[in-house]
């Protein structure tokens, strides 16, 4: 009995051991975190980086380094890596823009996906910059937000924009993405004087640096810098390993990436279409409704990059690619829906110089070159004045 009573209080003293242990070591890694690496070591690009908690974005969020594509990186091959610099910066709000721009009263505000957003592209090089420096009007850009948010967003009901234009990529395209609810309350997102103040607001002290400095370098941050970078880069360059079922193709001749869902959605749309009258239905409801505000809604859904590039893929070749698009198209002409025919812009641009790249070799998104031909259709949009200035 005194034996058995022995060898408990020896383990229960391992375990204390152990416990307090670990209790100083994390205490040491909270003192020591202010020296940790910026965030930005970890990441390949600003997006990751910059997520927020409870908003699209970090509000007050600077980057200025370079940044690579989503497709290299998910192949894990940093041979196929295009580095480019990027200045990636959001408002007091934790939206991109520059601070103090919704207090301009915006005449045009977009929302949608990443491409709204902008994920592979500098601050100048936005959709949002192009329209501002070409017309003079006030842009604000609540991507990642859909329609529904803007609809209910209390500064857009106080001073409503102009024009709201819904840019997404077509392979997210569904209804929920423009369905109005008329019992939704109205919200505002919290503003935050500086970085500061909202980093207190999550986590304050020593503890939440640490802690935030957790959630930065988590597995997939540390997986782009030391796995890409690292041992898939070398095993790849060994023939020992190949992409994964994310990439759907790769060309070596132009070093093109391309995303495995787009090239199935390209291959068989017969899902995209079977859900088509339900978005199209969902975008002549938002209309109206928005038309009741005052507000025009444009349209602008930006073709994959399998549907521009399909003569690179041979899974592709011969099939009749972009027809989701050019239905899409069809029946928004037909209803009335105002819209930016993308995918006819891209394409006409391709066929007139196909030297130009218009989306990213190592990334799903579009160039800045490819931001400025979909400026090109949206233009005339904005310069037919149907609702009159405020």
């Amino acid at each position: 009995m005194v034996e058995t009573t022995s060898i408990g209080r020896r383990r229960i003293g391992r375990h204390c051991a152990v416990l307090i242990g670990l209790w100083a070591l994390v205490g040491l890694a909270q003192v020591l975190s202010p020296l940790l690496p910026p965030p930005e070591f970890f990441c390949y690009r600003a997006w990751e980086c910059a997520l927020g908690h409870d908003r699209p974005f970090i509000p007050w969020y600077v980057w200025r380094a370079p940044a690579s594509g989503d497709l290299s990186h998910t192949a894990g091959a940093p041979q196929l890596n295009r580095f480019r610099a990027q200045t990636f910066t959001t408002d007091e709000y934790g939206f991109r823009d520059r601070v103090g721009q919704a207090d301009r009263h915006p005449d045009v505000v977009i929302v949608g996906d990443s491409f709204a957003a902008g994920a592979a592209v500098s601050d100048g090089e936005l959709l949002d910059a192009m329209i501002e420096k070409e017309t003079g009007l006030v842009v604000y850009n609540l991507a990642t937000l859909r329609l529904r948010n803007f609809y209910t967003d209390q500064r857009f009901l106080d001073h409503p924009p102009r024009w709201v234009i819904a840019f997404h990529v077509e392979r997210d395209l569904a209804p929920e993405n423009f369905v109005l609810l008329k019992g939704d309350k109205p919200w505002t997102p919290q503003r935050f004087a500086d970085r500061a103040a909202y980093d207190r607001s999550l986590r304050p002290g020593v503890r939440g640096r640490w802690k935030q400095a957790n959630e930065n370098m988590n597995y997939h941050s540390l997986l782009s810098f030391y796995g890409e970078r690292g041992l898939k880069g070398l095993l790849w360059k060994l023939r020992l390993y190949d992409f994964p079922e994310q990439i759907g193709h790769y060309d070596p001749t132009s070093g093109f990436l391309f995303y495995a869902q787009s090239v199935r959605q390209q291959a068989d749309p017969s899902d995209k279409l079977r859900e088509l009258p339900a978005t199209v239905g969902a975008m002549r409801d938002a209309e109206r409704k928005l038309a009741a505000r005052g507000i025009r809604l444009i349209v602008l859904v930006a073709p994959d990059k399998e549907d521009i590039y399909h003569l690179m893929i041979p899974a592709l070749r011969g099939r009749d690619t972009g027809v989701y698009l050019e239905r899409l198209e069809t029946e928004l002409t037909r209803l009335g829906v105002t819209h930016v025919p993308a995918q006819r812009l891209l394409a006409a641009h391709l066929s007139r110089r196909p030297y130009e790249i218009l989306y990213f070799p190592d990334d799903t998104h579009l160039t800045p070159l490819g931001h400025r031909v979909l400026m090109s259709g949206l233009m005339p949009l904005l310069q037919a004045d149907v609702y009159p200035k405020r």
